[in-house]
């Protein structure tokens, strides 16, 4: 490799960016995860496929049996 930026970028240097950002994208992919983990609420309709775990006053009834895990 003969650039003007050869003496910038070696082979160390290469393998350090190219792990840098590895480590970035696998605490990014963690970090949307646990974003997602958090906001997911997971609805127990008690086998009532009607319930949709809306509102009560939207779909009548006594509403939704929330189960948070």
């Amino acid at each position: 490799m003969n650039t003007f930026y050869s003496h910038l970028l070696n082979k160390a240097s290469a393998l350090r960016l190219a792990s840098m950002l590895s480590l970035m994208v696998i605490f990014f992919a963690v970090g949307v995860g646990v974003a997602f983990a958090q906001t997911t609420y997971y609805v127990d309709t008690q086998g009532n496929d009607s319930n949709t775990g809306l509102d009560p006053a939207l779909v009548g009834g006594d509403g939704p049996f929330l189960t948070i895990m």
